[in-house]
Parts: structure tokens; C-alpha cells; sequence
């Protein structure tokens, strides 16, 4: 969080679609907040809104995989059909079709890091994922 800068002259490419996503994931009032208030003095605010980002992804990690209460899952149908048959043949041959033997952490670290970049974006700053 020390390496915050402000942009010297924001993009408004660049701002109005990071400001909807994170409107978003982190509603209506903290994107306000972020987008409003000047953080260079002190950006705790950020901080709340960078760690409540990070839980939330990692919950909507997990309740991928929670099949009693998302009936509309991407997984219910691998989950019922794992119930009906031999669990570990299945399981093994369902993730290998899913996935396609690839690294799913990859995805989701770059998926977080599009999510930092818009949240600083409103923040005022001008990082990139890359940067991240």
C-alpha cells in the first residue's frame, strides 16, 4: 500500500469502466468513497476496500464449489453426477475435461489483479495489472 500514486491527470477510458466494476464488487457507496476522497495522505481506505476485494473473490472461489445453496452453478451437474457414480473415476475425469489440465491459480491471480487495478484506478492511480 506505500506504493500508491495518485495519476497526474486520470484516464476517463480508463476510470469510468474500472468505476462500474468496482460499483460492482464493492458497491455503491465504497467506490464513491474511493473515487472521491484524496488517498496520498492516507490511504486506508484502499486498504479496507483492497482486503474486502480479496475476501470476496476468494468467497466467490468457494462458493463455486458449495452445491446446497447455488443450484445454478457451474459444478452442480459434475456434483450430482459424482454423487451417482464411482467419486474418485469421475472426479478425476470430470476436472481433467473442465480444465484441460490447466492451472486454474494463473487465471484467478490475473482475475484478482484486473480487480486491484480497478479499485486503485478509482482510487486515482495509474497501475496497470502488470504493475500489480
Amino acid at each position: 500500500m506505500n506504493a500508491f500514486r495518485v495519476a497526474e491527470t486520470p484516464d476517463p477510458d480508463r476510470v469510468t469502466p474500472a468505476f462500474d466494476r468496482a460499483r460492482e464488487a464493492e458497491g455503491p457507496v465504497m467506490a464513491e468513497l474511493l473515487e472521491t476522497i484524496q488517498h496520498q495522505e492516507d490511504p486506508i481506505l484502499i486498504d479496507i476496500a483492497l482486503k474486502a476485494d480479496m475476501v470476496g473473490f476468494a468467497a466467490e472461489i468457494a462458493s463455486a464449489w458449495d452445491f446446497q445453496h447455488q443450484s445454478k452453478s457451474v459444478f452442480t451437474g459434475v456434483y450430482k453426477q459424482i454423487r451417482r457414480s464411482a467419486w474418485l473415476k469421475l472426479r478425476v475425469a470430470e476436472s481433467q475435461r473442465l480444465y484441460n489440465g490447466r492451472d486454474l491459480a494463473t487465471g484467478f491471480a490475473y482475475q484478482q489483479a484486473e480487480r486491484i487495478v480497478d479499485l486503485l484506478t478509482v482510487a486515482g492511480s495509474s497501475s496497470s495489472s502488470d504493475d500489480i
